[in-house]
């Protein structure tokens, strides 16, 4: 069973793009703004209240 699974894994990595080979182009902007959530220092982010009420 787990060889199964392990191997349903790496048959869904192999057909993804690696994230960093993403252009700008490529992602909405919905995308766009949930990454840019994403800050080290939590002073840096909005809350999860915030990010919660967003429509993504």
């Amino acid at each position: 069973m787990a060889e199964k699974t392990l191997g349903i894994r790496e048959s869904l990595r192999d057909d993804m793009k690696p994230f960093r080979l993403i252009t700008e182009r490529e992602m909405c902007d919905k995308d766009k703004r949930f990454i840019g959530w994403m800050k080290f220092d939590p002073r840096d982010r909005p809350s999860a209240e915030v990010i919660l009420q967003h429509d993504w």
